[in-house]
């Protein structure tokens, strides 16, 4: 089942709130010595919709709610141990005006979802449906279908369950397929250090566009508290000729196999100078960046908590 959406509809807020949470989120890479902060200017959504296939409709998985569960345990221990460090759920400040908070799941969550997550394929709720089993059967009682019987989790309790409202909460998972031509502008600075220390710095400005992604997108949506759980997997093979291929070698990261191909262009110096263009050395250092925020920030069991969003 296909899904068509009004990508013409994405308002200005939604890429300014964008472009201020990459903002929020690029202090914590590691940068380069020959290399100044990067700071994202602009975020332009393009009029290139992606293709949205519906893969599966289900209850909202356990995980989700786990993760939930541990974040809130971990803030109550904070509050008491005030010299405590904060952790990465709790990374951006609650008045902050940002729709999007960043949420991981705690070590032993991360863990026991993926024992050897680098270079490894995430275990996901497409492999493990027996262990992420839903929290609440909203969704089961609004299509009327039976859910196959699965062993209660011991290992945390299950969330109070809350009284069904005209919308169902529900998971969606989505394959997203995006070729287009969204563009974000973001700028830094060259640092030449030699002969000396910070001996020269020249501006750079650099456009990121011709952007091809394709994922797995889950969209946990909890429609009593107007929010949304969003993750993503890696990419599956669509038919068997594709693993022949090799479409998507072993060899590659998750982040290479999410975010194959992006163009870059690079400018170094002012405008009224000389200008140096399409410096090699930047733009793959930019091009591996986003693909680290991909796997760091949303690959599963990593997710975005998006709130105040509508119900579907």
């Amino acid at each position: 089942m296909s899904l068509e959406i009004d990508w013409t509809s994405l308002s200005p807020l939604l890429a300014k709130t964008l472009t201020d949470q990459l903002n929020r989120i690029l202090p914590s890479v590691p940068l380069p010595t020959f290399l100044d902060p990067i700071i994202i200017q602009s975020v332009e959504f393009g009029d290139s919709s992606p293709e949205i296939q519906i893969i599966d409709i289900r209850d909202i998985s356990k995980a989700f709610s786990d993760a939930d569960i541990r974040a809130q345990s971990s803030r109550s221990q904070q509050n008491y141990n005030e010299s405590a460090s904060p952790s990465p759920a709790d990374r951006y400040p609650p008045d902050s005006d940002s729709r999007f908070l960043g949420s991981r799941p705690s070590p032993s969550i991360a863990t026991s979802f993926n024992p050897n997550r680098s270079h490894q394929a995430v275990e996901t709720p497409r492999d493990h449906a027996a262990f992420l089993t839903p929290t609440h059967s909203n969704f089961s009682d609004w299509r009327n279908t039976q859910q196959s019987s699965r062993a209660p989790e011991p290992r945390l309790p299950s969330p109070q369950t809350r009284s069904s409202s005209s919308q169902p909460s529900l998971e969606l998972h989505l394959r997203v397929t995006y070729s287009g031509n969204m563009r974000i502008d973001l700028s830094t600075a060259l640092v030449l250090n030699h002969p000396a220390p910070l001996f020269m710095s020249l501006p750079v400005k650099m456009r990121v566009m011709g952007f091809v992604f394709t994922a797995e997108v889950i969209l946990a949506i909890e429609a009593d508290r107007s929010r949304c759980h969003c993750t993503i997997m890696e990419p599956s093979p669509t038919s068997d000729q594709e693993v022949d291929d090799g479409l998507h070698p072993s060899e590659l990261t998750p982040g290479a196999r999410i975010l194959p191909e992006m163009l870059i262009h690079t400018e170094v110096g002012n405008a009224d100078k000389h200008v140096l263009r399409n410096v090699g050395k930047v733009e793959r250092f930019l091009l591996d960046t986003l693909r680290r925020i991909i796997c760091d920030e949303l690959l599963f069991p990593y997710f975005q908590l998006i709130r105040h969003c509508f119900a579907i």
